[in-house]
């Protein structure tokens, strides 16, 4: 399941020329189901990477159950976020007819948080050293760069209209703002 180092690196390769050549670049990439479900070992790479951002940004619980409360609730919500906008893809695409086009965007989705989670991580770093306002501008101007670049994603290989792909992302950011908002009471963060 957990990609090869070869693969990875081909991967994020594919990533930065997806970005300029769009469809084109998706031989970059291991499109067969195999690498399809494989996409999904890039969750297994990020999560040090994820459990840095969260550890930046949570309050100690108090006791040992807190602890267990907080590392479950905040491992559902990784699995959930990992999931879930594939979940409903799926059935969206299996109507409009867009499979071959949801395993491509799937691949490419997944793939694409391998970057973004290393920058929100450089970004949190860096909020240390940034004045408040610059750092909430910087955060937003990643947001808005990552849905941009999603709704390329979509653009390109489910070939659906702007308007289309635009709700997909409001669709994964309405799922992000869900789970986030959860987690949040239920940690009490």
């Amino acid at each position: 399941m957990i990609p090869s180092l070869g693969e990875t690196l081909l991967a994020l390769a594919g990533l930065w020329r997806f970005a300029r050549e769009g469809a084109p670049a998706l031989r970059w990439f291991d499109r067969s189901m195999a690498g399809f479900w494989r996409s999904f070992g890039a969750a297994v790479l990020v999560l040090p990477l994820q459990a840095a951002v969260i550890y930046s940004q949570m309050q100690a619980p108090a006791d040992g159950a807190g602890w267990f409360r907080l590392i479950a609730v905040e491992a559902s919500a990784y699995v959930i976020q990992w999931v879930a906008l594939p979940l409903v893809l799926f059935e969206i695409a299996s109507r409009l007819d867009r499979l071959p086009g949801y395993i491509d965007f799937v691949i490419l989705y997944n793939w694409t948080n391998v970057p973004w989670l290393a920058i929100s991580l450089l970004v949190l770093l860096l909020g240390n050293l940034l004045p408040d306002g610059l750092m909430q501008a910087l955060t937003l101007v990643l947001y808005v760069t990552v849905l941009s670049f999603e709704w390329f994603i979509a653009r390109q290989t489910l070939c659906l209209s702007g308007l289309a792909c635009a709700g997909l992302v409001a669709l994964d950011f309405a799922i992000m703002i869900v789970v986030q908002s959860t987690v949040l009471a239920l940690t009490g963060g």
